[in-house]
């Protein structure tokens, strides 16, 4: 199992679940899950996805699925 398998279990969970709603939001943290992330999991809408930015500043996953 490597990064590009994980994300893709959680991009298939996230479109069975939305079935295309676009009802949910993505948040993400972590160097290479953040990145890879990003080319994987699909948005639909804007601002449907949260991570650390450029910097990648550790410990803001937690407070952003609580704002989420």
């Amino acid at each position: 199992m490597n990064y590009y398998s994980s994300i893709k279990i959680v991009e298939d969970a996230i479109q069975s679940a939305s079935k295309g709603s676009g009802d949910y939001m993505i948040v993400s943290e972590g160097s290479n899950t953040m990145d890879i992330g990003r080319t994987i999991l699909t948005n639909d809408l804007a601002k449907q996805r949260l991570d650390a930015g450029t910097f990648g500043t550790m410990g803001v996953g937690f407070g952003f699925a609580i704002a989420a």
